[in-house]
């Protein structure tokens, strides 16, 4: 149909041929003309190359009609080009060179490219042959089947992202699951469970070494501390089963199940608070951003001969619950590690939570950074609070500074008062009493509202493009704030804008050397151009890119 409509129309000119031609491919057909502009002269050699690509031709000629491109004088350059495509060729390919080579002549580029078109025919010929090894296992009953298929893992490239540039067991978005979803991707995908990178073999057939934590044959991430119980959840190793030929899945919704014990722990800080003599007294303070207000416990306010004044402030809470408090006392607290000090009303309430945390948990279960010093020293200890500092003073607090030793391990924080720790606490033995939650509910009365609001509302239309709606989940997605405090979102882009681009790196190298050589003609210009990039980077405006972050 291309050919009828736009190669064999003479009332188009080359150009225009060439913008269709490169619109109408995608994928490895695009690659192929990638490095050739657009232009009258270039699509004759743009059509050839592809007609010489899917008619079993190799790579060299799309490099060779390249250099002709550019009017470079291929038809001499034999012994070099010879030279540099022979050097690059495997143990096996430059064997079987060396044997077409008669003694004592010097080989051409034609003999090269022969060479090279009738192997690679030979090696799709053989590759084409090789089928799958599949291994099957049938039950008594003959009833259900379950087949590994062998298939090779690009190690560059992540199994679970398709990313390249890291393995799975590093990967962001794979250890954010949970260990189970972790095993369930993973025999998905047909991947040994012990070293995450092969489906060539199982795990206890696997040469690497085992799980870091039990010595079990299962890669590390993969570990799963769990308490006995009569409905356990099989620890994903292949000592007994082989996992990747038959699966069995035991899925558990009873209450007294085996489950992850996480117990979460909320950033609590030791501070000091000046007393009515003036005398610093330590106090134990929450941190809490959801907070509108600061508050603090009839008990300590009494134990400090607070001066209080009246007050009639609503407090609201979670599902609705509100209440009043009368009482309110301005406190001066400040941090036991420097010299901050600050002046904050407090609301004085009877009780702010529970003891924290939940359940005392073993310091050896809490991995902790070495050479910090700690907010709150007892931060493993059950015990009350006496005051909470909200999102009035919250941001004032944090510092530069946070560490996440491990995916099953809290975050510490650093702020005015020290390091503080808050988040998840994967342990073996937690004891998770519950959660307290005052929420109090009319149901019948939320269902008439609901019906109310239902009737007297209009249906909004989505009146977004398909492109704002991209945009927008884009933003939901991808948007974080680092440990600067400053906001990071990936920007949206138009893949077919970007595969317009092709291959633009040799262009890009091409007029970076031709600069550098303007650069030794014209020594004034480049002390200019040196100085304006210093004082870029000194501004800020620019920054280099680290080789690893680069995709």
């Amino acid at each position: 149909m291309f050919q009828s409509m736009i190669d064999s129309n003479t009332a188009l000119p080359e150009v225009q041929k060439m913008q269709y031609l490169i619109s109408a491919l995608k994928g490895e057909a695009r690659d192929v003309i990638g490095s050739l502009e657009v232009s009258d002269e270039n699509y004759v050699e743009a059509w050839e190359m592809l007609k010489e690509r899917y008619d079993d031709s190799d790579d060299v000629l799309k490099h060779l009609r390249a250099l002709k491109a550019l009017k470079r004088p291929t038809e001499h350059w034999d012994d070099l080009i010879v030279y540099l495509v022979t050097s690059r060729l495997d143990q096996k390919t430059s064997r079987a060179w060396e044997v077409t080579v008669k003694k004592g002549e010097v080989p051409t580029l034609k003999q090269l490219t022969d060479f090279l078109a009738q192997h690679s025919k030979a090696l799709e010929a053989s590759s084409r042959m090789i089928r799958p090894t599949v291994s099957a296992s049938h039950d008594k009953g003959g009833s259900s089947k379950a087949a590994a298929v062998n298939l090779a893992i690009d190690n560059n490239k992540c199994a679970f992202c398709l990313k390249e540039g890291h393995v799975i067991y590093k990967c962001y978005e794979y250890l954010k699951l949970e260990v189970n979803e972790r095993v369930k991707e993973a025999r998905s995908r047909k991947l040994c469970l012990n070293c995450l990178r092969d489906t060539s073999h199982l795990a206890k057939q696997c040469t690497l070494g085992p799980c870091r934590k039990c010595k079990k044959r299962h890669n590390t991430v993969l570990h799963w501390e769990q308490t006995p119980s009569k409905n356990s959840v099989a620890v994903p190793s292949e000592s007994s089963t082989n996992a990747q030929e038959k699966v069995v899945a035991t899925i558990v919704s009873d209450a007294n199940a085996t489950r992850i014990n996480k117990q979460v722990l909320l950033a609590t800080a030791i501070v000091k608070v000046m007393d009515i003599k003036g005398n610093a007294v330590l106090c134990r303070a929450l941190l809490d951003s959801g907070s509108q207000s600061c508050f603090v416990t009839n008990d300590c306010a009494r134990k400090l001969a607070l001066r209080q004044y009246s007050t009639n402030i609503p407090i609201c809470g979670l599902g609705g619950m509100s209440t009043e408090t009368r009482k309110a006392a301005r406190i001066s607290i400040s941090s036991r590690i420097n010299n901050f000090q600050v002046n904050l009303n407090f609301l004085v309430v009877k009780n702010i939570t529970q003891a924290l945390p939940t359940n005392s948990i073993q310091m050896n279960e809490v991995q902790i950074p070495k050479g910090i010093e700690l907010a709150d020293p007892e931060f493993h200890k059950a015990s009350k609070v006496d005051m909470l500092l909200g999102a009035e003073i919250f941001l004032e607090l944090l510092c530069i500074g946070r560490i996440k030793l491990a995916p099953a391990q809290p975050t510490w924080q650093k702020t005015l008062f020290g390091w503080v720790v808050s988040g998840n606490l994967l342990t073996p033995d937690s004891k998770q009493n519950g959660t307290t939650c005052n929420l109090v509910t009319n149901e019948q009365l939320n269902l008439s509202l609901k019906r109310f609001w239902q009737l007297e509302s209009n249906e909004r239309k989505d009146t977004r493009s398909p492109e704002e709606r991209v945009c927008e989940e884009q933003f939901i997605k991808t948007y974080r704030r680092n440990d600067e405090g400053r906001f990071i979102v990936s920007l949206p882009t138009k893949d077919e804008r970007l595969r317009k681009l092709g291959d633009s790196r040799d262009i890009a190298i091409r007029r970076f050397k031709n600069l550098e050589r303007r650069f030794e003609k014209q020594p004034s210009l480049k002390e200019e151009y040196s100085k304006f990039i210093h004082e870029y980077i000194e501004l800020n405006h620019m920054k280099e890119i680290q080789r690893h972050s680069m995709r």
